[in-house]
């Protein structure tokens, strides 16, 4: 069931008229806008009966109680209303891959391997503003496992202004070296390659960088905030490079030559045994103790289009 309550376009509703709606519809897994969406998501989520309320979808454009968001793309997952204390439950059978408590923004999670996918990839689900959690990292969980309890209000700008379960699926996960950044993708890499030119050997502080290209509305930041430095690449388009303020660590480039991907740098990814570049740009720039064994064709300056 889609409740479209005329909420649509307003800013937050009290939390009065929030528990009249869930008292009104049942909480038996409707979903449940603040907004009326010209194109609906294109993820269909299939709830089981009894299911909380979903009171914020994928990429929505608002939050819990209906405020904007300046930045929809990072809001990777889905906020389910959940009452503090309730039980959370296990999606599917796993094994805990990190556990976070009171995070600065997020305040409690933890996150889930579920194993590879269809496709060959690794499955990961992030739980987020929980309260306690019943498992440890390294633990193995089944499907219908108690292994949270829902949380308390995190009274940041992450929580929304009301207690609620965020969930998310990735593909992808990272984030930099003391922690502060978190990333997540929940797609497939549309490129991987080395790139050896000199804004990115100044960058890395070596002879080259890695980077996995991925769709722009694919990718979410899950903590903390990164900073920009704004450089220009070679050809001339615009190109942010994007930073943990606190350590330093590049996590990703914003390049107006392909402007519908974001390049995460590879040394920020949480696993990349998977790796493998496709092909090395920028050759003309390599120094020599770049030289790779690597079978990647090389071009002398941007990959080709398409």
């Amino acid at each position: 069931m889609v409740c479209n309550n005329g909420f649509a376009g307003k800013k937050n509703i009290s939390e009065s008229k929030f528990y009249s709606l869930i008292e009104k519809n049942g909480n038996t897994g409707f979903v449940l806008r603040y907004h009326n969406e010209k194109s609906p998501s294109k993820y269909e989520i299939v709830l089981p009966e009894n299911s909380p309320p979903i009171i914020s979808d994928h990429h929505s454009r608002y939050g819990v109680l209906g405020g904007s968001r300046s930045d929809p793309s990072k809001h990777g997952g889905i906020d389910f209303y959940i009452k503090p204390g309730e039980a959370i439950i296990a999606a599917a059978d796993g094994k805990v891959y990190g556990v976070k408590i009171k995070d600065r923004c997020v305040g409690n999670q933890f996150a889930i391997y579920f194993g590879k996918g269809p496709d060959g990839k690794k499955l990961y689900a992030t739980h987020m503003h929980v309260g306690k959690i019943h498992v440890k990292k390294g633990d193995e969980v089944k499907r219908g496992q108690h292994i949270a309890d829902a949380g308390e209000l995190v009274k940041t700008s992450c929580g929304g202004g009301m207690e609620h379960l965020h969930f998310h699926m990735s593909k992808i996960r990272g984030g930099c070296l003391c922690g502060s950044i978190r990333y997540e993708s929940n797609s497939e890499p549309a490129i991987t390659a080395i790139c050896h030119c000199k804004h990115c050997q100044k960058q890395a502080g070596t002879a080259f960088s890695i980077v996995v290209g991925v769709p722009r509305d694919s990718f979410s930041i899950t903590a903390g905030n990164l900073k920009t430095y704004e450089d220009s690449s070679e050809s001339g388009e615009y190109l942010h490079r994007k930073f943990c303020p606190d350590c330093g660590s590049p996590i990703l480039s914003d390049a107006g030559i392909m402007p519908d991907l974001l390049f995460i740098k590879a040394g920020t990814l949480d696993d990349a045994s998977w790796l493998k570049p496709e092909i090395q740009v920028w050759t003309a720039h390599q120094i020599p103790c770049g030289e790779l064994n690597s079978d990647a064709p090389k071009v002398e300056g941007n990959p080709p289009a398409g």
